[in-house]
């Protein structure tokens, strides 16, 4: 749901007339911990604990302290850019390390709308996991179903995350044009 997001916000910021020039002009510092933390979460989605050489709950448990490590990277970016994001970016992605944390590095994932494959990808995940009975503050996981543009189930501190993704990129796009054709009459 992350490119769609960037992708729709681009294309709103565009309509109402912004600059896609403006995010060069936006400084962000610590990046390359963005980057390494979706690099990495982007790798354990797509590694499951069968794949490694190492016995199955020695390699989940491993996987769960990087996912966990990741959001710390996350952590320390918007520390870092703290003035620079709305606190909804991070609200989000606080949501989701607190439920992922507490339930054992793994976002719990409510199958009620999922196919029968993704339930199966479930069950060797590294980062999500099937949702139960014993899962801690289950209304923090994936529990919401979105059929477009691809079905997926996605949690409360995702769609935190994507609007203040698209506030961001609205008030870089849109606010610094403003600004400059301000400075301009000046």
């Amino acid at each position: 749901m992350f490119i769609e997001t960037l992708i729709f916000s681009i294309i709103v910021g565009l309509i109402r007339k912004g600059n896609i020039k403006n995010f060069g002009l936006i400084h962000l510092r610590g990046i390359s911990f963005l980057f390494a933390a979706y690099l990495v979460q982007f790798m354990l989605n797509r590694v499951d604990s069968s794949l490694l050489d190492i016995p199955a709950l020695i390699s989940a448990n491993i996987g769960s302290l990087i996912h966990i490590g990741t959001y710390m990277m996350l952590f320390y970016f918007f520390w870092l850019n703290r003035y620079q994001f709305n606190f909804l970016l991070p609200l989000g992605t606080f949501l989701n390390f607190v439920v992922i944390t507490l339930n054992g590095g793994a976002m719990p994932v409510k199958t009620t709308y999922i196919p029968e494959e993704s339930i199966v990808y479930l069950v060797e995940s590294i980062t999500h996991a099937i949702m139960t009975a014993e899962t801690v503050l289950p209304f923090l996981g994936d529990i919401i179903y979105v059929s477009w543009p691809m079905q997926q189930m996605i949690s409360i501190g995702d769609i935190l995350m994507n609007i203040g993704i698209f506030i961001f990129i609205q008030k870089t796009m849109v606010s610094r044009r403003r600004h400059h054709s301000c400075q301009s009459w000046i």
